[in-house]
């Protein structure tokens, strides 16, 4: 889909109207739960670091923490300007969710309005709004999708304009690992491999056929079933199956 993406200024010369309004109802409906549910591990683990740091403690030395800690950073900060009340580590959520929707909006754009609606409807109500919690996925994955729409833009153009764009989505994918190493990492790996296959890349691939594209994708995700899927099912742990299921779909 990336390969086929109109220009971000078109020629027709299109506003980004819709886009904003998807994104900021995306925020508006984040905001209107911001204050429901409750994570233990979430919540009360980023609470008592940006506690932690705020006393003067050391990230990675006396605080440990399986990311690189930019989202514990980000909360310190909050806790300094606002106090340090819960609620304030999901001030920045409605902004993430409105930067996650307006980008996969802008980039269904090309798809027809009914698509886009679909894809912005569908990013919004399995977005931020089903956990709301302070995690660094949600800055993640936010910075990911605009990472993908950059790279998807300059897939369509040339020139100094191309090298902005990858400029600015290498400076994202930087501060989306800087969230979670593991998304940042494995999303440039995959963008790298689409600027390579570009449509007026210098390396040239013969088509293949449909039939065999859709056979190559059930086998993978019957391989990934059986490797992955199963294993969690059988397991006496429900969460396991549940955790299993993005793995499935990335593997397919």
């Amino acid at each position: 889909h990336c390969m086929d993406m109109e220009p971000i200024i078109s020629q027709r010369r299109y506003p980004f109207t819709i886009e904003c309004g998807y994104g900021l109802a995306a925020a508006a409906i984040t905001l209107f739960f911001l204050h429901h549910g409750w994570s233990a591990f979430d919540d009360g683990f980023y609470a008592w670091g940006a506690q932690r740091l705020l006393e003067g403690a050391v990230l990675h030395r006396d605080i440990f923490i399986g990311h690189p800690g930019y989202a514990n950073y980000v909360h310190t900060g909050l806790f300094f300007l606002f106090g340090e009340q819960l609620s304030v580590l999901r001030f920045p959520l409605p902004l993430l969710a409105g930067i996650l929707v307006g980008s996969i909006a802008r980039m269904a754009r090309s798809s027809g309005p009914l698509a886009q609606g679909m894809a912005a409807f569908s990013a919004t109500s399995l977005g931020v709004v089903q956990w709301i919690t302070p995690s660094a996925g949600w800055f993640a994955t936010a910075l990911a999708a605009a990472a993908v729409l950059a790279t998807c833009q300059a897939s369509n153009t040339e020139g100094k304009r191309r090298t902005r764009l990858l400029l600015v989505s290498g400076m994202l994918l930087g501060l989306c690992a800087g969230f979670r190493q593991y998304n940042g990492a494995l999303l440039a790996a995959g963008l790298v491999v689409l600027q390579v296959l570009r449509p007026n890349s210098r390396l040239k691939f013969a088509p293949e056929p449909a039939a065999w594209r859709q056979a190559i994708s059930l086998l993978s995700l019957l391989v990934a079933a059986c490797l992955i899927g199963l294993p969690a099912a059988l397991s006496p742990s429900f969460d396991a199956f549940v955790l299993s299921l993005p793995a499935i779909l990335w593997v397919a």
